[in-house]
């Protein structure tokens, strides 16, 4: 896969990488972990954030916290459920139409389509 458009240089090693720095962490409740979630943006330069369990969500903190990244929500099944992704703007993504709860589907568009898939699914769901 060409990922060009989203080398990074490695300035302590002087080479260029290719890779998407993708962040998944399972919040309990975004509302209570939101510090820690924009602690983690700021320490680590991440294309891609998926947060489940999220709760409630706040956009418009969001939005004006990280307003570089695009988001995408799918609330769960109670109101602790639902699944976030944050992806970085110049990232083409296109929602793909997914009925289930808590989970959130999106083609990322580069020279080859990648799905990617973020859920967050408890030990007591089952899905056929």
């Amino acid at each position: 896969l060409k990922w060009k458009q989203h080398q990074r240089k490695n300035e302590r090693h002087g080479y260029f990488s290719s890779s998407l720095n993708t962040l998944c962490f399972n919040v309990r409740g975004l509302d209570l972990r939101w510090g820690e979630v924009c602690l983690l943006a700021k320490q680590h330069l991440f294309d891609i954030l998926v947060l489940g369990e999220v709760g409630r969500v706040g956009f418009a903190l969001m939005s004006g916290a990280l307003s570089n990244h695009n988001v995408f929500y799918q609330s769960g099944e109670n109101a602790h459920g639902g699944v976030l992704v944050m992806m970085r703007k110049d990232i083409s993504a296109v929602r793909v139409s997914c009925s289930l709860p808590s989970m959130c589907a999106l083609d990322l568009q580069f020279d080859q389509t990648i799905r990617l898939i973020a859920m967050y699914a408890p030990d007591s769901k089952t899905r056929n």
